[in-house]
């Protein structure tokens, strides 16, 4: 019983980090498209906004595709704990 509950603690904490990652991942995406809405229509006509726009959604993207890239990693690396802890769970008859 005390390794079942180990690794249900061990899966509860991986998903919790999955769940971070990929909120980011989709916020980034909302954040580019809601920075960019509002830079072009409350300051399109400051000489800035081409360059804080350009700026702000190549930023957000590389912290979007950081993020993906993390979540990713991150699928693949509880997939492979959940393959290799199979094994030690007791069989039920």
């Amino acid at each position: 019983m005390r390794i079942n509950q180990y690794l249900s603690d061990m899966l509860e904490y991986g998903r919790s980090r999955l769940r971070i990652v990929r909120g980011w991942t989709f916020n980034t995406i909302l954040a580019i498209l809601s920075l960019n809405l509002l830079i072009w229509t409350r300051f399109s006509s400051e000489p800035w906004a081409g360059a804080v726009s350009i700026f702000a959604t190549l930023s957000l993207a590389i912290l979007g595709l950081a993020c993906w890239f993390a979540w990713r990693s991150l699928m693949v690396s509880e997939y492979r704990k959940i393959k290799d802890n199979i094994s030690v769970l007791p069989k039920e008859s």
